[in-house]
């Protein structure tokens, strides 16, 4: 995340609502380290892993969506704001869903696993992430949100 100017009037929210975006660190080892601005939302990826959603506005602390796979180093929300996309600084990737205040991992990939993620982008379709590293390598990820239920 870039420094913050003194100088500056406003960063992505008024700055008298900044204090909203630090409330829910716990600890003061814990820094934010990326971050992810659309329509309606706010996300912050931090050094403890966890993806911290926020509304914008009003500025509302939404909840914490933690992950195992170390901290973060890239966010991307999709066009319609149902997927997030992040990648952690060991190289993994993962697509997590968020829908009525709940989330979950629907896609995780280790193709990056050992290389620096440089780029996360989402196609205009939304059912693909494209994924590039440090070492010139790009992967895509086709997203599939089909749910079959079988009744018996």
């Amino acid at each position: 995340m870039s420094s913050i100017n003194s100088k500056l009037s406003c960063l992505l929210i008024e700055k008298q609502k900044l204090h909203c975006i630090f409330g829910p660190l716990k600890s003061n080892r814990v820094k934010y380290t990326c971050f992810e601005v659309s329509h309606n939302f706010l996300i912050l990826g931090a050094t403890s892993g966890g993806l911290y959603l926020f509304r914008r506005d009003p500025c509302v602390f939404l909840q914490l969506i933690p992950n195992k796979e170390g901290p973060v180093n890239h966010i991307a929300l999709s066009s319609d704001e149902k997927l997030i996309a992040f990648s952690s600084l060991k190289g993994v990737t993962c697509i997590i869903e968020i829908q009525d205040g709940d989330s979950r991992v629907i896609n995780r990939s280790v193709e990056h696993v050992g290389s620096a993620v440089t780029s996360l982008l989402w196609s205009k379709e939304t059912n693909k992430l494209y994924i590039a590293d440090n070492i010139g390598r790009l992967s895509v990820i086709n997203v599939s949100l089909f749910l079959f239920i079988i009744h018996i």
